[in-house]
């Protein structure tokens, strides 16, 4: 999906913008799912979209994700 791709092309500080806590969850939902579109062999990332839409859950698992786009770049948290 173009999503994905549109994602991975960012510079780290547009990555860390997109993926920042207040709006970042939704973020993190969408680039799962259309992960899991993209190769239905993937389960982990439909598991990780469906968690990231589970309120505080889905908050708490976000700043594990920002803190990753920080540190590595991209998005690695339950993403293959």
């Amino acid at each position: 999906m173009e999503f994905c791709k549109w994602v991975d092309e960012q510079s780290t500080g547009m990555k860390v913008l997109i993926f920042f806590p207040i709006w970042g969850w939704i973020f993190g939902f969408l680039y799962r799912l259309f992960k899991f579109i993209e190769d239905t062999s993937k389960v982990i990332n439909l598991i990780g979209a469906i968690l990231f839409i589970l309120g505080p859950l889905g908050f708490i698992l976000e700043v594990i994700d920002f803190i990753l786009v920080i540190l590595k770049g991209k998005p690695t948290f339950l993403v293959e």
